[in-house]
Formats: C-alpha cells, structure tokens, sequence
C-alpha cells in the first residue's frame, strides 16, 4: 500500500524526502514526455528541484527548448534562493537535456529512442506523461486512432526501446485515468461519431496503458531485486491543455466541469513520488489514485488479457513479444 498522503508540490530542496542519487552516487536521470506544459512540465520542475537530471522529450523543438530554459532557471533561482536563506541542505540543478518526441509517429519514437540510448545510456525513472483527448476521428501517421496512437502504442514502444537504458530497479511512470473502465474500443478498431466517440477512445487508451502497466510489472517482478518498479495512476482531473474544449460548446461543458478540476499543481504530487520518493522504492504494479493504491477493476487485470494485449502492441509496432 502507499504511505500516507504523499509530498506535496512546490518540493523542499531537501534529500530527506527523495534519493535523487543512486547507490554510487551517480545523479539519477528521469525523462518525462510532454513536458513543454501542464503536468509534464510540473514533474520537470519538481524532478529538477529534487536534484535530478532531467530530459524532457517533447514533440516541439522550439517549445521544447524554451521549456527546457525555462526549467533551468527556475531551478538556478530556487537554489541560489535556498543559500542565500542558510538553507543546511540545498540540491544542486543539474542542467535539463531536450529530447524532440513525437509519439504519435513510431519512426519519431523509433529515432528518439536510438538517440536517448546514445546520449543517456543509464536512465533511472521514465514518466510517460504525454496525451491528447481528440474529440473527432483523427489518425496519426501510421493510421492508429490518435489518442491511442499517442497515449499508448508511442509509449508501448518508447519505453520498450528504453528497457535496455533503464537501470536496475529503475521506475516507470504511466499515466492513466479513472476513465478507463469506459475504455471498449479496441487497438485496431476505434469508436466513431463524435465528441462521445472520442471519449471512448481517450479511455481505451488510457485502459491500454494500464494494462501495459501490469503487464510489465509483472514480467519485471520475475527479474528479482534489479527488476523495474512499474506503477500507473490517475492524476486527478487536472485542468490542463487536454481538456479544454475548442468547440462552439466548449465553454458550456468548461462551466459545468469547472467546479470539479484541480489545478496541475495538486496532480503532480503523486507523480514525483512514484519517480523519486524512497517510500516508494519497492513499490510496483500499482494504480494510484487520491494517494492511495487501488485495485483496477478484475476485467483489466485477467492475465490473459494483459498478455493478449502486449502480443497485439507488439504486432502493431513492429516488435517481437
């Protein structure tokens, strides 16, 4: 189970909460996706305060790198403001890398992943944090419906690509939603007809990745103590980029849904603390929500579902099983 509660966000620029060096005392290395803004950007901050190196993967260059700048700073500010107010501990910055990511291409994945492996052969945590909600049928490049394009068969085969760099006992971040009980629609054959439509297939991402989850959490546990700690949670409803509404409707639903969002500030918390925080460290194959672990629904967690699953991932982005 999870600890109680969990850190919050703005983070102390302490190491009592979080190890952000391994048993050698390297620096760790925590790539986030989707990190120009919303949530993904928040981890970059939180992981960078906490002392970690960060790679943000971004589909963007220019807005990539501006957000990596940005990251620097902020980090830099924080530090110098922490010595200049005797602070006894104060995490050094390390300086955030770029990596340009387009999950919703595999030959963007593909490259990505190559270059990741070359600039950063030991990786410690990966957050797979990038998403989008398409509300009319829209196909990526490969011709996948594109909120499984993008939320789940791009981080299927990313982070299949990194197994290699990861360390041991390295950690996996996914992204889920408590949508994901409404998620039918299949890898191959997507809901159609509207906002609704659109949905259902932001969902059935978001049971893919879920399901992904368990899947390599279990197959990792086989692997002993250097196995991954693989782990998924539901962030909250955070009011970020993917949620809004750019519809003729769009602020009738943003005004009934108001009420109910949280900030990105207050879904980030969880995150950092499934990448970085040592009360976290043995934890895997667990979906978080509130805090908490929770138990998915039995339909998600049948083991040949998760492994008819990964065998038809692996069929559509071109991997052995």
């Amino acid at each position: 189970m999870a600890p109680k509660g969990h850190l919050e966000y703005p983070c102390p620029m302490d190491r009592e909460a979080v190890k952000t060096e391994d048993a050698a005392g390297r620096v760790k290395t925590l790539v986030v996706t989707g990190a120009t803004r919303g949530l993904g950007r928040l981890v970059a901050e939180g992981a960078a305060l906490r002392g970690a190196r960060v790679v943000l993967a971004c589909r963007d260059p220019v807005r990539g790198a501006e957000a990596r700048d940005a990251v620097a700073r902020m980090a830099a500010e924080k530090a110098a403001e922490a010595v200049r107010a005797g602070a006894a501990r104060v995490v050094e910055p390390q300086r955030p890398e770029l990596l340009v990511l387009d999950l919703a291409s595999l030959a963007s994945v593909r490259r990505a992943a190559e270059e990741a492996r070359a600039r950063f052969p030991r990786i410690d945590v990966l957050v797979n944090n990038a998403g989008t909600f398409s509300r009319s049928h829209s196909e990526s490049r490969d011709g996948f419906e594109l909120s499984m394009a993008t939320n789940y068969l791009g981080p299927f085969l990313f982070t299949r690509l990194l197994l290699p760099s990861m360390a041991p006992a390295g950690r996996i971040v996914n992204l889920s939603s408590d949508a994901y009980p409404w998620g039918r629609a299949s890898l191959g054959k997507p809901a159609r007809g509207g906002v609704w439509a659109g949905f259902m297939n932001y969902a059935a991402s978001k049971r893919a990745i879920l399901q992904f989850t368990l899947a390599l959490a279990a197959r990792e546990g086989r692997r002993g103590p250097e196995g991954l700690r693989v782990n998924a949670l539901h962030p909250g409803v955070v009011r970020t980029e993917i949620m809004r509404m750019r519809t003729w409707y769009g602020f009738i639903v943003d005004l009934i849904l108001a009420p109910f969002f949280q900030p990105p500030d207050e879904g980030v918390g969880m995150i950092l603390d499934l990448a970085l925080s040592e009360a976290f460290a043995d934890a895997s194959g667990g979906y978080y929500r509130k805090g908490r672990r929770e138990e998915p629904r039995r339909s998600v967690t049948e083991a040949g579902r998760l492994e008819a699953l990964w065998e038809e991932s692996s069929r559509l982005v071109g991997l052995e099983p």
